[in-house]
């Protein structure tokens, strides 16, 4: 062991030491739970700086982040004091956490070796495209084994940046002399938003000066990309579509952002994730290839899972932000604090005279950034009133009141006058779920993180990688719905707490109101450097060989629940249509794994399921999601009606009958009685077919909310919604019942999201792959798959959004200030952007977008 080593674990282990670390982190609870204000003597401040510089100096990530927790839970009662200053800068520079140096900005001067060291690392570990941006000491080394690989996995705590470091190595892609065409892969629509805008602001110049264009879907029609290099950020599904054009761009490198989700094992979309993954590489064998994950011990698994070599990965737990964990237990009236000296229990009497969690968030929020999880959009409107009511702001200042008033005035013509958010915005409080429209998202990220609200109520939008980090996030529930969090999911929520560059710590509040909430909270909470992950995929090999077996023979599936048989039948269309790649000599990774796992007669079984299947190959990869006998169904269909065209293809014009025609056919050939639970009901399709109708030739929601509004007014509907006790009632609808409007608010809003835009959307795209291989693509009449995403007919609309604007302000730019786009066949073919500025209103949300995205 070495010499700083073999101190540090001295110092640890010394018992005066133990017992400073107990009285600071009692010090700094009682400052939080009781508003008390003793503190160390001078000797005992004194000696705990000593022993953090002593800490500081170990190459053991345990005591290097010890050392720095010292110094955060000092800072806030010695941030003056002149020997504080001294060894604080000295523990943050060995450390080499510029971000914690600037924040704290203390003019000292150490010694001379220290000061040169210092130096030294500032000027290699500064990152030139980037202003005034200097790597950490993890980060760097992260950085340095990254840009050096071809093939790499990377985990790390949230705080850790890890969207940062990929948009660090697009840049050094970027400046390469063959330029590669670059795809960002993440989970979310709510994600591509965030990270493409991430893109354009942070490499702006570089864009411009290497020739990038910044793509946001999969469907490059009516965007011209002559000349051009290409950025896309995409989901997984977005990705399936873009691969499914045989003659567009080849992608050379391929980022996986948020990794762990292809360990998912309740969720779908993990397998979705794995085949575009496999597709990608397929593609293109050569394909640089990037995962990044949070909070996971073996990002190796990764690379494992594609049959990739395992010697590039890079894996710290070393978090450039320190964190506090508090479990509040209102049922046994206590808080244990979880400290790196064991659990302490106390008894303040904060929890004996709140009952209630708003009274405790507001108790302990004081005037900082607090993000609420709450585990449900229901429980989150919820909550976010019930606090906006009782705690809200009373003063707001003339420039935050401002601000509101821009935001409120687009959510009353985006959604309605009566949408809750307005009240909660009012009131300093603000609420995010994924469905939310995209402009309304992005108009309360920027206002919490401008710090014009303060309280933050969400759902699990954040973990799935919306970065709204807050000085403390407060945990109501252990769920994600209804499924118990796992644990890389409960610290990438709770890794929230602290902002880098803003904060030197976070607070992590769990809040127990409920008898049957957090019960084995240790487990949940503990050791969260030893979270190991296993991907869906693996797994269910592994595990549920004979389930899957039963689902090629499309046999019932007797283990697991429906999520889970939902997946094993995924899996097993899956290893069918890898089968057919056989006869060219290609093993797909399931394939191999298989083979390698003596599995032939498992495959023999598979390819005898695929033998008189007819549709093409190259559609049946990249729509795997779909059952093989669905999608073979959809093409016999079209390839007998080959004679007659006008019976096969999307109608010309589209409107609620052309509209209730498509879906009654897909409903036929793709069996959406068997296959789709959401359209099971035919009826069902009448609904949709309005919906769809007007969402494709452009209807504003706030029109579409209107009408469905006045359409369960006037036919007296009845609608199911939860009362103001949180008691399930279905009455009559009432257009006068706030709660009821807002209700069907929400419900269009997830339909539009869920069902229109992604569900149907994807069979869309699928019959439309059919009728290109049918009829060629010149034949193939009208796509209506972009009209669904996007909610438009007008192509000029589409590209906007594709640039990264939100529908509302496309639409409005075109309505209001046409004369600054030229438009050729319609084509956009050039945006006056200056003269357009010029008209817009300053800070207008259609003003950000324009500076951002165009």
């Amino acid at each position: 062991m070495k010499l700083f080593d073999r101190l540090a674990a001295d110092a640890f282990d010394d018992k005066y030491f133990q017992k400073l670390l107990d009285k600071i982190n009692e010090l700094y609870f009682q400052n939080l739970f009781n508003k008390s204000h003793f503190s160390l003597d001078k000797k005992e401040s004194i000696d705990l700086l000593r022993f953090s510089d002593i800490l500081s100096n170990s190459s053991d990530v345990k005591y290097r982040s010890l050392s720095y927790k010292i110094i955060t839970l000092l800072y806030p009662f010695y941030p003056e004091d002149a020997y504080f200053k001294s060894v604080s800068t000295a523990v943050l520079s060995k450390m080499g956490n510029f971000p914690a140096l600037q924040l704290m900005d203390y003019d000292v001067k150490l010694p001379i070796d220290r000061e040169i060291e210092k130096d030294v690392k500032k000027s290699i570990q500064h990152i030139s495209e980037f202003d005034n941006i200097f790597l950490t000491d993890s980060q760097f080394s992260l950085y340095q084994k990254m840009k050096a690989s071809h093939v790499f996995s990377f985990s790390g705590p949230t705080s850790m940046g890890k969207s940062f470091m990929m948009k660090i190595v697009i840049s050094e892609q970027m400046k390469k002399n063959i330029k590669p065409n670059i795809t960002v892969i993440v989970p979310t629509r709510a994600l591509i938003h965030q990270f493409a805008s991430e893109i354009k602001r942070d490499l702006h110049k570089q864009l411009e000066e290497n020739n990038y264009t910044v793509i946001t879907n999969g469907n490059l029609e009516g965007i011209n990309i002559e000349g051009t290099h290409l950025i896309m950020v995409l989901t997984p599904e977005r990705l399936l579509s873009y691969l499914s054009e045989e003659n567009y761009p080849m992608i050379h490198s391929l980022f996986v952002d948020e990794a762990h989700k292809l360990a998912s094992e309740t969720d779908k979309r993990s397998v979705t994730l794995y085949t575009a993954v496999e597709r990608a590489i397929f593609s293109n064998r050569n394909i640089q290839l990037f995962f990044a994950s949070p909070n996971v011990s073996n990002p190796e698994v990764f690379l494992q899972l594609f049959n990739k070599g395992i010697e590039n990965v890079y894996y710290s737990n070393e978090s450039p932000v320190s964190q506090q964990l508090f479990f509040v237990d209102l049922i046994n009236k206590r808080v244990t604090h979880y400290t790196d000296n064991g659990t302490k229990e106390y008894k303040p009497s904060v929890v004996n005279k709140h009952q209630n969690s708003l009274k405790i968030i507001d108790f302990l929020s004081q005037d900082q950034s607090n993000l609420i999880y709450c585990n449900s959009p229901r429980q989150t409107v919820s909550k976010a009133r019930e606090f906006s009511k009782n705690f809200g702001e009373k003063e707001i200042s003339a420039q935050n009141k401002k601000r509101i008033q821009e935001a409120t005035k687009v959510i009353k013509k985006i959604v309605h006058p009566d949408y809750y958010l307005i009240d909660c915005l009012q009131k300093g409080v603000a609420y995010h779920f994924g469905n939310l429209p995209q402009v309304v998202r992005y108009n309360v990220e920027q206002l919490f993180k401008d710090g014009v609200i303060k309280h933050l109520f969400c759902t699990s939008t954040l973990l799935e990688g919306v970065n709204l980090p807050a000085k403390n996030v407060f945990i109501l529930n252990n769920k994600n719905g209804i499924r118990k969090f796992r644990k890389v999911d409960f610290w990438n929520l709770a890794g929230r707490a602290g902002r880098l560059k803003y904060e030197l710590s976070g607070n992590i509040y769990c809040i127990r109101e409920e008898e049957k909430d957090w019960k084995k909270i240790d487990d949940l909470v503990t050791n969260k450097e030893k979270i190991h992950l296993n991907p869906t995929v693996a797994n269910n090999l592994e595990k549920n060989i004979k389930q899957i077996e039963l689902a090629i023979l499309n046999q019932e599936i007797y283990k697991g629940n429906e999520t889970e048989k939902d997946i094993l039948r995924y899996l097993a269309n899956i290893i069918s249509i890898d089968t057919i790649d056989l006869n060219s000599g290609y093993q797909s990774p399931i394939i191999e794994k298989l083979y390698s796992s003596n599995q032939g007669d498992l495959i023999e079984l598979a390819q005898k399921k695929v033998r008189n299947i007819e549709i093409p190959h190259h559609i049946l990869k990249t729509n795997q999601f779909m059952a093989v006998e669905q999608q073979e169904t959809a093409y016999q269909y079209v390839v007998k009606n080959k004679d007659y065209i006008h019976k096969t293809l999307y109608p010309k014009q589209i409107n609620y009958e052309s509209c209730l025609a498509t879906l009654n056919l897909f409903y036929d050939i793709y069996q959406w009685d068997k296959y789709e639970s959401r359209l099971k009901n035919k009826r069902s399709l009448l609904y949709f077919a309005l919906l769809m109708n007007n969402w494709i030739n452009g209807r504003s929601l706030n029109e579409l909310i209107n009408q469905s509004i006045d359409y369960y007014a006037k036919n007296r509907r009845n609608i199911n919604y939860y009362d103001e006790n949180n008691k399930k009632q279905l009455e009559v609808f009432n257009r006068k019942s706030r709660l009821q409007v807002n209700t069907l608010i929400n419900d269009l809003i997830k339909e539009i999201e869920g069902i229109l835009r992604f569900t149907i959307q994807k069979y869309v795209n699928h019959y439309y792959l059919i009728l290109q291989e049918v009829y060629g693509k010149e034949k193939a009449g009208t796509n209506w798959t972009n009209y669904l995403e996007y909610g438009t007919r007008n192509s000029v609309v589409i590209t906007l959004q594709n640039m990264g604007l939100s529908r509302y302000v496309a639409n409005l730019l075109l309505t209001d200030f046409s004369s600054h786009f030229k438009i050729q066949d319609g084509d956009l073919i050039k945006i006056f952007k200056n003269e357009l500025i010029q008209e817009l209103e300053e800070g207008s949300i259609e003003m950000q977008e324009v500076l951002m995205f165009l």
